[in-house]
């Protein structure tokens, strides 16, 4: 059972890294993603604002590919380089139906599916893609690890 909690989110500066990738690929790449986007921040003389994210847009026509976004809220915003891999973004300021997972990774599912369920309760829709933040290292046991899920909605 997931407890699901309503937030009121302001819009986030962030610093990222985009991919194109298979869903097989996505754990293994989010990892080296974060310590480059990690690397870049401090660079430019930036400060990461909470945990680390990954954000996940299916891409149409191919159940198993997605743009995917990992990266750090960050202050003061990251400046645009062009050429550059590591580049600006947001998360959006909105509604939010947020919960936490415990365990691993790969048993997710049923979190977002509470999430999905609770928006519809509340008379809501999604309103763009969810993501997740990782709240610990995913080292030692998985059944540790601990992953909040944020699903921005609106209501009419």
């Amino acid at each position: 059972m997931y407890e699901i909690t309503e937030r009121v989110l302001t819009e986030q500066p962030t610093a990222v890294l985009r991919r194109r990738l298979e869903i097989t690929e996505l754990e293994g790449w989010i990892g080296t993603a974060l310590q480059a986007v990690a690397e870049a921040v401090a660079r430019a003389g930036s400060h990461p604002v909470g945990p680390p994210f990954a954000r996940c847009l299916k891409v149409a026509g191919c159940a198993a590919r997605f743009d995917v976004e990992a990266g750090f809220g960050v202050d003061p915003p990251f400046p645009s380089v062009p050429g550059r891999d590591v580049q600006p973004s947001r998360l959006p300021g909105s509604c939010a139906a947020v919960t936490v997972h415990a365990g691993p990774y790969e048993a997710m599912e049923p979190a977002y599916e509470a999430l999905a369920t609770w928006v519809a309760e509340q008379g809501g829709t999604p309103d763009g893609p969810p993501w997740e933040r990782y709240l610990s290292e995913p080292t030692g046991d998985p059944a540790t690890w601990r992953t909040e899920i944020v699903q921005p909605y609106t209501t009419t």
